[in-house]
């Protein structure tokens, strides 16, 4: 599976920005494998690292950090 990049943007101090496409589907699967890297790396009061329910780690980090996450693996792949 892979998307569509439209746009890739040089800024200063080696950062870009990508404008494109992901696939629903490929995203989804992209989620799933964010929701288990942040798991493992989120630090919660009464939860052990990668023990974190999906619910509550949800609420906690938000659901823009999980979407940021999920790109971040879908570029990676």
């Amino acid at each position: 599976m892979s998307f569509n990049i439209s746009k890739v943007e040089k800024l200063p101090n080696s950062e870009v920005v990508i404008t494109g496409e992901i696939p629903l589907d490929f995203l989804n699967q992209s989620k799933i494998e964010a929701l288990k890297h942040l798991n493992e790396h989120a630090s919660l009061p009464g939860f052990r690292p990668g023990k974190i329910p999906e619910d509550v780690l949800v609420k906690n980090v938000g659901q823009m950090r999980i979407l940021e996450e999920a790109a971040e693996v879908a570029l990676g792949k």
